[in-house]
């Protein structure tokens, strides 16, 4: 009996399912051959049932079918169901096989039929091996010259021996032989469950990874015009307006890295935002509300997906698959609409800011500071007063950037400051950020140039990883130094 198919798996085996009878109803289209590699026999995965009546084959297995159709709608139901086996990379189809004594001929028509590059040979209900086109090429060199029809010569004179695996098995036991062989026969020599070729464990791999793949495609898009669509004082405004109920402000991300799916959605469809990613989406409430909804929809599916609350039907992933192509083609377009825009040298459109990428710092561009290794309960949000505040570090910026001439790369700016402050900033401050690389004290640094971009003392309009001081900034500093105050 075929086993079940795990949690994991059933999250997209309903999809599997639907390809492969997509496959059966489409097999005699010619898309379906062209696929296939030059070099290696037609693919043995089953397309038509094509009744074996017709056709003059033997059917094995005929529990299997029935088996397999209660366990594709099944849940797991013991511990040992919920790990891939090659049960549930088992067509749900019935197994054709052919009889020692039967043609070349016949055997090829079936295959044919079936477009199979394989068939069990069996005798009465013992399995005896496989005939394939591999076996009957070897078969020919090793017989020399033949003088009669090669169509009329009998299939046992061209089987090779056949690998054996169980239902219980795990798929990658039946990966070595694959490669030798293309199929593995599921069951016994007495009893045929079932054949499964590297097409098929290609089919159930694809069926299980392409949610994932798909939601780290869109996730990426999202960061591309997230980018592209704001500087980094934009940025920082952006996440101001949309995420401060979310996060506390000193535990508020400041980079795209920090964040998750949830959070480019809500900074992207803010309607105090959106008029920065018209160029991207398109303008107008409708466009917005179009992004609200199909990025609601993504965020769902991808909740369902890495929580395993439940399987994705059919319907789910064609939806995704739709999401995708939508923000691919929007991302394609406004990279295209912006690389004219550059060429011509005309400005963004406005909410637009600078869409080149931050340029690579050196390894010897940048020093961080000794990360202290966080405790449990330094993983979760401390109270703000165990921080040195973001007001601390107004003085040490401006500093920093009157040394380096009014303007620098912010990473060479963050080092001045840590210089700067050593002695002042506390364990709390060197450690990392929650599901982050970066140090606490750099994400309260960066909320303070945010507040100083709004105040006049830094340009919120500087190139993309630049900081730049103004003349309100200097005077600001000037006023400081002489203990006037600011």
């Amino acid at each position: 009996m075929r086993c079940p198919p795990s949690r994991f798996a059933t999250s997209s085996m309903r999809s599997a399912s639907a390809s492969r009878r997509d496959r059966d109803a489409g097999a005699a289209h010619p898309s379906r051959r062209a696929v296939r590699a030059p070099d290696r026999p037609p693919r043995a995965v089953p397309e038509p049932a094509v009744p074996t009546s017709a056709t003059g084959g033997e059917t094995m297995g005929s529990d299997q079918t029935s088996a397999s159709a209660a366990a594709a709608g099944a849940e797991p139901q013991t511990l040992a169901e919920l790990f891939h086996h090659i049960g549930s990379v088992v067509p749900e189809v019935q197994t054709v096989s052919v009889h020692p004594r039967a043609t070349v001929a016949e055997a090829l028509n079936i295959m044919q039929a079936h477009s199979y590059s394989q068939l069990p040979v069996v005798a009465g209900n013992q399995v005896l091996g496989l005939f394939s086109y591999r076996s009957l090429a070897r078969g020919l060199l090793r017989m020399g010259l033949v003088t009669e029809q090669i169509g009329s010569l009998p299939v046992d004179e061209f089987v090779e021996p056949a690998a054996f695996a169980q239902p219980s098995d795990h798929w990658e036991a039946a990966l070595q032989d694959l490669s030798r062989l293309d199929a593995v026969l599921v069951g016994s020599r007495e009893r045929l469950q079932g054949i499964v070729t590297a097409m098929d464990i290609l089919d159930y791999l694809h069926s299980i990874a392409r949610p994932f793949v798909m939601l780290a495609e869109i996730e990426l898009s999202l960061w591309r015009i997230i980018r592209g669509c704001l500087s980094e004082h934009g940025l920082l405004a952006c996440i101001d307006k949309s995420l401060s109920e979310k996060y506390k402000q000193t535990q508020m991300p400041t980079d795209l890295s920090e964040m998750t799916l949830d959070d480019y959605a809500q900074i992207i469809c803010h309607g105090r935002n959106w008029a920065r990613f018209e160029p991207a989406f398109g303008a107008g409430e409708w466009q917005r509300k179009n992004t609200v909804m199909k990025l609601g929809e993504v965020r769902q599916l991808r909740n369902d997906v890495f929580h395993f609350r439940r399987r994705l039907e059919a319907e789910d992933v064609d939806r995704l698959s739709a999401h995708r192509d939508w923000l691919q083609l929007k991302v394609t377009q406004f990279e295209a609409t912006r690389d004219e825009r550059l060429a011509a040298r005309e400005p963004a459109p406005p909410g637009c800011g600078t869409a080149q990428a931050t340029q690579p710092q050196g390894r010897a561009a940048t020093r961080r500071a000794p990360v202290r290794k966080a405790t449990r309960a330094a993983t979760e949000r401390l109270p703000r007063a165990k921080k040195t505040p973001p007001a601390a570090y107004r003085e040490p910026i401006l500093k920093a950037l009157v040394e380096m001439g009014g303007r620098a790369r912010s990473a060479a700016v963050l080092d001045r400051v840590l210089e700067m402050m050593q002695h002042r900033l506390n364990d709390h401050d060197l450690e990392k950020l929650p599901s982050s690389v970066s140090q606490r004290w750099r994400n309260t640094a960066e909320w303070c140039r945010y507040a100083m971009c709004k105040e006049g003392l830094l340009n919120p309009d500087s190139p993309q990883g630049t900081w730049e001081i103004t003349d309100e900034g200097r005077r600001w500093l000037a006023e400081r130094e002489r203990g006037t105050p600011a």
